[in-house]
C-alpha cells in the first residue's frame, strides 16, 4: 500500500500540470480497491471554471534528456511518443527546469524554433509568449495557457510527469461571480479586445457582474483569417471561445443589441428598444472600427463590397465564384492579402485589378524596396496594379459594371471590393469623451479616457507610445488583445501601464511577412537581406532611433527586434548600418540583460488593486 500511497502523493506535487497554477485536489475515491498493483482511486485537478478527471494510468514519468545536457537560457526538445506531436521541450531558468508543450497553442508552431528569454518562449510565427513556469500568455493572439509539465533531476537524468495524451493547450483558472460584490462592468464590443478584458478579469479575480453588449450575432472570432483564408475559413473553427466559455465564468452577453446613448454623468446605458437602463461601474468601449467608404457615387451598388466582417466574408467569396473581373480599390494589407487569396484561389478563371492612388503598395509603411518586392510577387502571380490613380466613380445599373478613375479611364469590374482603409466606432461618445486627432478615444498611459470610470481598447483607443513619445492608434490584432488585458487590469485598480511594441503579421501567397513596431513617419531605412528574393530583414529610423522592423523568411528575427525594443536595448540606426551591431549581437544584450524579459502577467494578475481616494 505504501508505494500507491507515494503514488498519491506525487498526484499533490503536481502544481502546473496542463498549465496554469491548478492545485491537484484530493477527491473522494469512488473505489479504493487494489488489484494486482493496481489504484483505481480518481483525482481531479479542479479549479472554478473545470475539472479534469485523471486516474494513475493517466500519467507517465518520462525519463529524457542529462541535467548536464542543458545549460542555463537553454531549451531543448525531447520526444515521449511515436509521432511527430509527440514532442515536449525542456527549460533551464535561473537554476531550475522546466517543461512545456512544444507547440504553440495559437497556429501549433514549432516553439523550438522561436526564442528564449529569461522564462518567456515567444513563438516564432505571430509572437505569441508564454511563460515555461506557469504557462500564462504574455502576449500575442492567444487566451489559453501554454501546457506545463512537472519535472525533477532523478540520477541525474530530467524526468517529466506528462499525460499520455499531450494537450495542445490548457484554458486558465477563471473567478465566477459572487453574489455579494456588487460592482457592474460594462464591455461594448465582442472583439479581440473585449474578449481579453473579460477573461483578464475573471483570471484576476473579479467577481463583479460583468456584461458584454455587441452589435453583432456572433461571438468573438479571429478577424484575421477573413482577409487570409477567404475560401477556407468557417465561423466555427475561428471562433475564439464558444458559448460554454461565458457560462463558466457567468458573463452575460448580449447579442444583436444597439446602444443609444452613454449617460456618462449618471453611467447609464440606454440600449434600443428597451426601457430599462444598464447602470454600470467601469465602462470599457472595445467597438472595434469599420470599413470607410470613398465618398463617391455608385458604392451602393449590388457587388460593390467591403470586408470586415464573417458575413462580408462569405458575401466576398460567393461573389468571387462568379466573376470574371475583380478590382480591389486600396493597396492596403487587406486589399493586398484580398487580392493573393483570390488569384491563389481562382487563379486564371478570373482577373484581379489593384486600384490605388500611390505609386508602390505599401511605401509609406515599408518604404519603396520592399513595397516594390511585394508589387512583383503579386504580379507574378497574375494580379494588376492600376495605380496613381484616384477612384472618382463607380459605375453601373442596379449591379456594378466598371470604376472610373480621376483620368477618366475606366476599369471594367463586376465585382470591386473596397480595402480603403478604417474608421474608429466612436459615434456614441465622440460629443462626451475627447477624441484625440487620428480619430481614437483620448486615453491616457492607463488606456483611461477622459472619464474616470471609461475605458478603450483596440481599434478605437488613441494613447502615448512610450518607446517614440508620441500619441497612436494602432489596428493590430495582437495589440487589441494586449490592450484589453491593460485595460481590465486598470478597471479593478491595478495601474498598469501600457508598454507593449505593436507587431503583425501578413500571409500573401507563400509568403509570411512580420513587422514590429510603429514606422510612422520614418526617415531612415536599413534593409539586411533581398526583398525581392524574399529574404530580409528591413529595419526603420527616425532620427537614428530604429522605430520598427519587417522581415521575411528570416523567423524569429523581429521577434528578438521586439523584445529589444521593449527592453530599451536597440543600437541605433548607426551602429546597425555600419556593422558595429548585428541581430545575433541584440539577442546577446538581452540575454545578458538578466530579468529585463521576465513574464509580468503572474505578478499582474495578483497584484493589489489600488482604489483612488475620493
Amino acid at each position: 500500500m505504501n508505494r500507491h500511497f507515494s503514488k498519491i502523493s506525487k498526484l499533490f506535487q503536481l502544481g502546473t500540470v496542463l498549465g496554469k497554477n491548478r492545485v491537484a485536489q484530493f477527491v473522494k475515491p469512488k473505489t479504493a480497491t487494489v488489484a494486482f498493483g493496481s489504484l483505481f482511486t480518481l483525482f481531479c485537478l479542479k479549479n472554478n471554471m473545470d475539472s479534469k478527471i485523471f486516474t494513475l494510468e493517466d500519467l507517465r514519468d518520462v525519463e529524457t534528456i542529462n541535467a548536464s545536457d542543458i545549460q542555463d537560457g537553454e531549451m531543448k526538445s525531447f520526444e515521449v511518443g511515436p509521432t511527430k506531436d509527440d514532442v515536449i521541450l525542456l527549460y533551464k531558468y535561473d537554476g531550475k527546469y522546466y517543461a512545456t508543450a512544444a507547440k504553440c497553442p495559437h497556429s501549433a508552431a514549432n516553439l523550438e524554433k522561436g526564442v528564449l528569454f529569461d522564462d518567456k518562449i515567444v513563438c516564432p510565427w505571430h509572437d505569441a509568449a508564454f511563460s515555461i513556469v506557469t504557462g500564462k500568455p504574455e502576449q500575442g493572439p492567444v487566451f489559453d495557457n501554454l501546457p506545463t509539465f512537472p519535472v525533477k533531476e532523478v540520477n541525474g537524468k530530467l524526468v517529466v510527469q506528462i499525460p499520455r495524451v499531450l494537450p495542445k493547450s490548457v484554458e486558465p483558472t477563471l473567478s465566477k461571480r459572487f453574489v455579494a460584490d456588487f460592482k457592474k462592468f460594462v464591455i461594448l464590443g465582442s472583439g479581440p479586445a473585449a474578449l481579453s478584458a473579460v477573461e483578464t478579469l475573471r483570471r484576476s479575480n473579479f467577481k463583479g457582474e460583468i456584461i458584454v453588449i455587441t452589435k453583432e450575432d456572433e461571438l468573438p472570432y479571429d478577424r484575421t483569417v477573413l482577409s487570409k483564408n477567404i475560401f477556407g475559413a468557417e465561423l466555427e473553427k475561428i471562433t475564439l471561445k464558444d458559448p460554454s466559455f461565458f457560462e463558466k465564468c457567468e458573463v452575460t452577453v448580449l447579442k444583436n443589441t444597439n446602444v443609444k446613448y452613454i449617460n456618462i454623468d449618471r453611467n447609464l446605458i440606454e440600449i434600443e428598444g428597451e426601457s430599462e437602463k444598464i447602470k454600470y461601474d467601469k465602462l470599457l468601449i472595445a467597438t472595434g472600427a469599420r470599413p470607410k467608404v470613398p465618398p463617391v457615387s455608385g458604392t451602393g451598388l449590388n457587388n460593390v463590397l467591403t470586408l470586415r466582417s464573417y458575413k462580408d466574408m462569405e458575401q466576398i467569396k460567393e461573389a468571387a465564384k462568379k466573376a470574371k473581373k475583380i478590382v480591389i480599390v486600396g493597396a492596403s494589407f487587406i486589399g493586398m492579402e484580398v487580392a493573393a487569396n483570390i488569384k491563389k484561389e481562382l487563379k486564371d478563371e478570373v482577373e484581379v485589378t489593384v486600384v490605388d492612388q500611390i505609386k508602390t503598395p505599401f511605401s509609406r509603411v515599408l518604404g519603396d524596396d520592399v513595397g516594390k518586392a511585394i508589387m512583383d510577387l503579386h504580379e507574378k502571380n497574375g494580379v494588376k496594379f492600376n495605380l496613381e490613380k484616384r477612384l472618382k466613380n463607380i459605375e453601373g445599373a442596379g449591379d456594378v459594371k466598371s470604376i472610373v478613375l480621376d483620368d477618366n479611364s475606366h476599369v471594367d469590374a463586376d465585382l470591386v471590393i473596397l480595402g480603403t482603409g478604417v474608421r474608429p466606432n466612436v459615434d456614441l461618445v465622440s460629443n462626451s469623451l475627447r477624441i484625440a486627432d487620428d480619430g481614437g478615444i483620448y486615453t491616457d498611459v492607463f488606456l483611461k479616457s477622459s472619464v474616470e470610470s471609461i475605458f478603450a481598447a483596440g481599434d478605437v483607443a488613441s494613447y502615448p507610445y512610450w518607446y517614440t513619445g508620441n500619441r497612436v492608434r494602432v489596428e493590430h490584432y495582437n495589440e487589441a488583445i494586449q490592450q484589453g488585458q491593460i485595460a481590465a487590469y486598470n478597471m479593478i485598480g491595478k495601474r498598469i501601464p501600457h508598454t507593449s511594441i505593436p507587431f503583425f503579421w501578413s500571409r500573401q501567397y507563400d509568403m509570411s511577412f512580420r513587422f514590429v513596431g510603429y514606422s510612422g513617419d520614418f526617415d531612415n531605412i536599413h534593409i539586411d537581406g533581398s526583398p525581392s528574393a524574399m529574404n530580409f530583414i528591413a529595419y526603420y529610423a527616425k532620427e537614428n532611433k530604429i522605430v520598427a522592423a519587417a522581415s521575411v523568411g528570416r523567423d524569429p528575427a523581429t521577434m528578438v527586434v521586439g523584445q529589444a525594443m521593449e527592453s530599451n536595448l536597440m543600437p541605433s540606426m548607426e551602429e546597425l548600418k555600419s556593422g558595429q551591431v548585428t541581430l545575433e549581437d541584440i539577442q546577446a544584450r538581452i540575454k545578458s540583460k538578466k530579468g529585463c524579459s521576465k513574464c509580468k502577467r503572474n505578478a499582474y494578475e495578483n497584484k493589489p488593486n489600488w482604489n483612488p481616494p475620493r
